[in-house]
């Protein structure tokens, strides 16, 4: 195998992992919403650590196989990816961030333990 084919496969594979990056995390979370209804939160960790994972391999990938137009695109895909994923974590954090605080105690107004004053009578 010469040096192009070789990138040329490396570029390929970059593609590929670039594609199912995407579509397997979201199979996998569409399938855990169908059958694991309760406590789904790790489920959906792992489906985006998966994602996390595959577009890292991508983007090493197509780094080292720049040069077929295979590469570029997967190495395009895995950049894009990464930094919408970015993007949503860093506009997300502060609204979970939000949500999750505790209420503020409601102000209580003491009332006065003395004998309301009576009417006189006619």
């Amino acid at each position: 195998m010469n040096e192009e084919s070789e990138k040329s496969m490396i570029g390929i594979v970059s593609l590929l992992t670039g594609i199912l990056g995407i579509v397997l995390p979201i199979l996998c979370a569409f399938l855990v919403y169908l059958f694991a209804k309760e406590n789904s939160g790790y489920y959906n960790l792992l489906c985006i650590l998966l994602f996390i994972g595959l577009e890292l391999v991508a983007l090493i990938t197509g780094i080292i196989g720049r040069k077929s137009p295979c590469g570029k695109a997967g190495m395009i895909i895995a950049i894009v990816c990464e930094v919408l994923l970015a993007l949503l974590i860093l506009l997300a954090l502060p609204v979970l961030w939000l949500t999750k605080r505790p209420a503020p105690r409601p102000v209580v107004e003491q009332t006065s333990t003395a004998p309301a004053p009576s009417r006189p009578s006619p």
